[in-house]
Protein backbone atom coordinates (compact mmCIF):
# COMPACT_ATOMS: atom_id res chain seq x y z
CA UNK A 1 0.00 0.00 0.00
CA UNK A 2 3.13 2.38 0.14
CA UNK A 3 3.24 3.40 -3.27
CA UNK A 4 -0.21 4.23 -3.17
CA UNK A 5 -0.42 5.91 0.33
CA UNK A 6 2.52 8.36 -1.64
CA UNK A 7 0.66 8.15 -4.80
CA UNK A 8 -2.66 9.73 -3.10
CA UNK A 9 -0.48 12.40 -1.06
CA UNK A 10 1.18 13.55 -3.99
CA UNK A 11 -2.26 13.96 -6.11
CA UNK A 12 -3.83 15.66 -3.07
CA UNK A 13 -0.37 18.72 -3.09
CA UNK A 14 -0.91 18.67 -6.66
CA UNK A 15 -4.37 19.43 -6.43
CA UNK A 16 -4.02 21.92 -3.85
CA UNK A 17 -1.34 23.50 -5.92
CA UNK A 18 -3.32 24.11 -8.67
CA UNK A 19 -6.80 24.81 -6.55
CA UNK A 20 -8.69 21.74 -7.95
CA UNK A 21 -10.84 21.46 -4.84
CA UNK A 22 -12.58 18.00 -6.16
CA UNK A 23 -9.47 16.46 -7.10
CA UNK A 24 -7.81 17.52 -3.21
CA UNK A 25 -11.44 16.00 -1.50
CA UNK A 26 -11.06 12.42 -3.50
CA UNK A 27 -7.41 11.99 -2.57
CA UNK A 28 -8.43 12.94 0.65
CA UNK A 29 -11.09 9.97 0.67
CA UNK A 30 -8.83 7.22 -1.03
CA UNK A 31 -5.68 8.01 1.18
CA UNK A 32 -8.27 7.80 3.69
CA UNK A 33 -9.88 4.54 3.06
CA UNK A 34 -6.31 2.73 2.20
CA UNK A 35 -4.93 4.19 6.02
CA UNK A 36 -7.81 2.16 7.28
CA UNK A 37 -6.87 -0.86 5.49
CA UNK A 38 -3.47 -1.46 6.96
CA UNK A 39 -3.26 -4.07 9.87
CA UNK A 40 -0.82 -3.56 12.48
CA UNK A 41 2.67 -2.29 11.58
CA UNK A 42 4.29 -4.08 14.39
CA UNK A 43 5.77 -6.46 12.46
CA UNK A 44 6.22 -4.61 9.24
CA UNK A 45 9.53 -2.22 9.01
CA UNK A 46 9.32 -1.88 5.61
CA UNK A 47 5.36 0.07 5.88
CA UNK A 48 6.84 1.68 8.98
CA UNK A 49 9.36 3.31 7.26
CA UNK A 50 7.06 4.00 4.22
CA UNK A 51 4.70 5.34 6.57
CA UNK A 52 7.56 7.79 8.28
CA UNK A 53 8.33 8.93 4.36
CA UNK A 54 5.02 9.56 3.87
CA UNK A 55 4.74 11.70 7.45
CA UNK A 56 7.74 13.75 5.91
CA UNK A 57 6.04 14.65 2.53
CA UNK A 58 3.28 15.40 4.02
CA UNK A 59 4.57 18.02 6.31
CA UNK A 60 7.42 18.65 3.65
CA UNK A 61 4.59 19.78 0.93
CA UNK A 62 1.62 21.32 2.81
CA UNK A 63 1.25 24.10 4.76
CA UNK A 64 -0.11 25.12 8.46
CA UNK A 65 -3.03 27.03 8.19
CA UNK A 66 -3.80 29.60 10.72
CA UNK A 67 -7.41 29.15 12.25
CA UNK A 68 -8.02 25.60 11.09
CA UNK A 69 -5.77 21.82 10.79
CA UNK A 70 -4.69 21.35 7.42
CA UNK A 71 -6.86 18.39 5.99
CA UNK A 72 -4.18 15.93 5.16
CA UNK A 73 -2.11 16.77 7.81
CA UNK A 74 -5.48 16.10 10.04
CA UNK A 75 -5.43 12.21 8.39
CA UNK A 76 -1.74 11.82 8.64
CA UNK A 77 -1.41 12.30 12.43
CA UNK A 78 -4.83 10.96 13.07
CA UNK A 79 -3.42 7.66 11.43
CA UNK A 80 -0.28 8.03 13.55
CA UNK A 81 -2.08 8.56 16.31
CA UNK A 82 -3.96 5.35 16.14
CA UNK A 83 -0.54 3.64 15.85
CA UNK A 84 1.53 5.33 18.67
CA UNK A 85 1.97 2.15 20.76
CA UNK A 86 3.46 0.40 17.52
CA UNK A 87 5.45 3.47 16.58
CA UNK A 88 6.71 4.32 19.69
CA UNK A 89 9.58 1.74 19.49
CA UNK A 90 10.58 2.57 16.14
CA UNK A 91 13.52 4.64 15.84
CA UNK A 92 12.97 5.80 12.47
CA UNK A 93 9.41 7.72 14.36
CA UNK A 94 11.53 9.33 17.09
CA UNK A 95 14.08 10.58 14.50
CA UNK A 96 11.38 12.25 12.78
CA UNK A 97 9.84 13.91 16.08
CA UNK A 98 13.61 15.43 17.64
CA UNK A 99 13.79 16.21 13.72
CA UNK A 100 11.77 19.49 15.04
CA UNK A 101 9.66 21.40 13.00
CA UNK A 102 5.67 21.39 12.75
CA UNK A 103 5.34 17.79 13.70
Amino acid sequence: PSAVLMTHAKVYVLAQYTNTEALEHFALERLWNVLHSIKPLSKNSRLIKEIISLVEYVYANTNALVNSEEPLRRIISTFCASLSLELQDQPEFHSLLHAGGIL
